[in-house]
Formats: C-alpha cells, sequence, structure tokens
C-alpha cells in the first residue's frame, strides 16, 4: 500500500505483488492483482506464464482464462497493426517507396 500511495503503482507493481502472494499460497489475491495488471495494460505472458512465482496458482481456471486473454488481446492487436492505414502499415509502406526510389 505504501508504494501505491507514493506513486509507484502500475502493472509492474501489481504482477509483483500477485507473484508475492502467489509465493504465499493466497491464490485469490494473485489472480486479484493479475487481474489488475491486465486492466492496466500488461500484457507480457512470458512473466507469468511458466515463471517458478506462479507456479501454484497456474494449474488455477482463473490464471490460465486470464493468459489466454492476454495471449487472444496481443494476437489481436498483431492483427491490426497489420491492417492498411495503421501506423506500424503505414511506416512500413512509406520505408518501402523510399527504397524503391533509392534504385
Amino acid at each position: 500500500a505504501a508504494a501505491r500511495d507514493e506513486g509507484h503503482a502500475g502493472p509492474r507493481f501489481a504482477v509483483r505483488e500477485a507473484a508475492v502472494d502467489a509465493l504465499a499460497g493466497d491464490v485469490t489475491s494473485a489472480i486479484g492483482h493479475l487481474e489488475s495488471a491486465v486492466a492496466q495494460g500488461w500484457r507480457q505472458t512470458g512473466a507469468v506464464k511458466g515463471h517458478p512465482a506462479f507456479a501454484s496458482i497456474a494449474p488455477d481456471t482463473r490464471f490460465r482464462e486470464l493468459v489466454a486473454a492476454m495471449q487472444d488481446d496481443v494476437r489481436l492487436q498483431r492483427e491490426r497493426a497489420g491492417r492498411p492505414g495503421t501506423v506500424a502499415t503505414t511506416e512500413r509502406l512509406s520505408s518501402e517507396k523510399v527504397a524503391d526510389t533509392a534504385d
């Protein structure tokens, strides 16, 4: 709570809290902190999936569903990034146009 009061809250903090709770065996609190991290934009599944700190909660359905939801969101973001008119596509096309005119 003190870290949150000092402005250090955020998804990384929530993931750290989740790890501490998972190691302490408090599954419900750990899941709650992970849900908070996801709500704040956390999508780094590799930081939790397979991490030893989360081994005790990995079999929990809520944990598996949360990780799956993060993976789905990342997949959707990648699909959107490849659509015409998006920043990634526009930048790629611009760099290809520059390469074509340089020949």
